[in-house]
């Protein structure tokens, strides 16, 4: 084991380039003690405190940078993505809590406090549909000004490119943009309900676009039917009922839930002119009934760019649904596979 994790710390990093063979060295060891205490803080999992130090002193140094770091490492990711025939682009934002650490510089405000104590992070992260992650394709990192805190009324009246909300329309660029470099593998695009935006939806109209699973949280309109998305799903023919195993969560123990599945190809309409014609997309809807008067029903709405024929044969398999049913958390979702009919 020890030889296969040194093997590939040596392929991991070969093309990190600091100019310095001692860095190259540190920045081996330093992986090494990560890969033998994945869940333990930089300075927990080094084997001595000589060893801290070295790693702190490696982090401050000019020569190394965050985007140098994970240049070598995209490039590495880009390449165990090339043999894989799909590959899911998953997409979250995390919030990062320093409350206990005021040396930290440039620290901003998160949902849960006005005071300066943290950073959002929002990495894409690669995996196959069978929950092998291949690494980080991307990540930005910023803090919100402690002067914004409460002025989340005040958003509609920014231009899109100044909005918190413009990063997953970004990112989905920035997956659009690996997608063309490869010929054989489909890269789809997975992000949860705050992706829901109808101008990132008309990004996915590009030609030789990545493909696009989302949970969505707008109950948007169907052009030409005069109903709303939910609406029109639920009176749909195409349905059908399954029985879902769901994993143990909060608290909650394991348990098989009852769910009626609607589904159809839809065109959503613009919320107004302005923003563009209508948009095709797949759309999925997940009720469950009879759930236990301690747990939250099931209710789920996914929209994918899917084409007609492989939508409904994912549809028809489970492949669209297996993951989001299966297990709770968002990025379990997409890492359980239900891109696979897109």
């Amino acid at each position: 084991m020890e030889v296969i994790t040194e093997q590939w710390i040596e392929e991991e990093l070969e093309c990190f380039q600091v100019g310095d063979e001692r860095l190259h060295r540190l920045a081996k060891h330093i992986l090494a003690g990560q890969c033998a205490n994945p869940t333990r803080t930089f300075y927990a999992g080094a084997d001595s405190q000589a060893a801290a130090k070295a790693t702190y002193r490696f982090q401050k140094n000019t020569a190394v940078n965050q985007q140098g770091l994970l240049d070598s490492h995209v490039h590495k990711v880009k390449q165990r993505m090339a043999d894989h025939p799909v590959v899911l682009c998953v997409n979250d934002t995390t919030q990062l809590n320093f409350a206990t650490q005021s040396a930290k510089e440039n620290r901003g405000t998160l949902s849960s406090s006005s005071s300066p104590i943290g950073y959002l992070a929002h990495p894409l992260v690669a995996f196959t549909p069978n929950k092998l992650c291949l690494g980080v394709l991307d990540c930005k990192v910023w803090s919100r000004p402690p002067q914004d805190y409460g002025k989340k009324h005040q958003r509609s009246k920014k231009p899109l490119q100044e909005k918190e909300s413009f990063r997953w329309i970004q990112t989905y660029r920035h997956t659009n943009q690996l997608q063309k470099a490869f010929s054989h593998t489909r890269l789809i695009y997975v992000a949860d309900r705050e992706s829901d935006l109808y101008k990132l939806f008309v990004e996915t109209t590009a030609p030789q676009s990545a493909g696009m699973i989302v949970r969505a949280t707008h109950d948007r309109k169907v052009k030409g039917e005069g109903k709303r998305l939910r609406e029109y799903l639920r009176t749909c023919p195409n349905s059908f009922v399954r029985k879902i195993a769901i994993s143990p969560r909060d608290n909650q123990p394991a348990r098989t839930a009852i769910v009626k599945v609607f589904y159809d190809r839809v065109e959503l309409q613009a919320p107004c002119p302005s923003e563009g014609a209508a948009v095709a997309m797949g759309a999925v809807l997940v009720r469950e009934s009879g759930a236990p008067s301690n747990a939250t029903p099931l209710h789920w709405l996914l929209l994918t760019t899917a084409s007609r024929d492989k939508f409904r044969r994912g549809v028809a398999c489970g492949r669209v649904l297996h993951g989001p049913l299966a297990n709770r958390g968002f990025l379990s979702h997409a890492q359980n596979g239900l891109s696979r009919g897109a």
